[in-house]
């Protein structure tokens, strides 16, 4: 929360009243224009105080309680580690590209394979924005691919990789090479790939 805050400029200028008291003081309490002994300390997973505030409110109609912090989640927190132990540092779209997506890393860059169209829709956004380089296949339904962060010491052996899960993932023949549009840029190159077997997937999951 405190680094959303931040990157967002708004730091100490949010107030969350249900969770106030376990938070730095924020600028309206301090100017006076909320009381914090009204706020609440309210943590963890469960929502029965969360309900019965609504239960007092009169306030009956709102979503199913359900879900929680993603860092409880033991994938989605190997993938922050991870990401974390490589690039040193987490920005805002790198949080949003942690929760979508397959994600995978050859020598150091980041490998992420779009799973459904509102994914690639989401990854497509992100990579023509920030000039991320992605890859798609050319004759047939598949996947976005962005290759982020890393080095890209060796990126031609990466960009091959890539093209090869990203016809891995796709509705192409798995068994004849493809063609693949890798776009860097304003630079578009069509390369050819056959998938990449499972086993070799795998060794580079995240």
């Amino acid at each position: 929360m405190l680094l959303i805050e931040r990157e967002a400029g708004l730091e100490g200028k949010i107030l969350r009243p249900l969770s106030a008291k376990l938070l730095p003081i924020s600028e309206p309490e301090k100017m006076g224009w909320v009381d914090r002994k009204k706020l609440f300390a309210i943590r963890g997973r469960r929502r029965l105080p969360q309900m019965e505030l609504a239960k007092k409110f009169g306030i009956e109609n709102y979503p199913t309680p359900s879900g929680g912090c993603l860092l409880t989640d033991p994938a989605f927190a190997r993938r922050v580690r991870e990401h974390l132990e490589h690039e040193g540092r987490l920005t805002i779209d790198d949080a949003i590209l942690l929760m979508i997506g397959r994600h995978f890393r050859v020598d150091g860059i980041k490998i992420i394979v779009g799973r459904n169209e509102e994914e690639n829709n989401r990854l497509l956004a992100i990579a023509e924005r920030r000039k991320i380089p992605n890859l798609k296949v050319k004759e047939y339904m598949g996947p976005i691919t962005l290759l982020t962060g890393g080095s890209y010491n060796n990126v031609n052996n990466v960009v091959k990789i890539a093209a090869a899960i990203t016809v891995r993932y796709s509705d192409a023949p798995k068994n004849i090479p493809v063609n693949v549009i890798y776009r860097c840029g304003e630079r578009e190159i069509e390369i050819t790939a056959k998938a990449i077997n499972d086993e070799e997937i795998e060794k580079l999951r995240v």
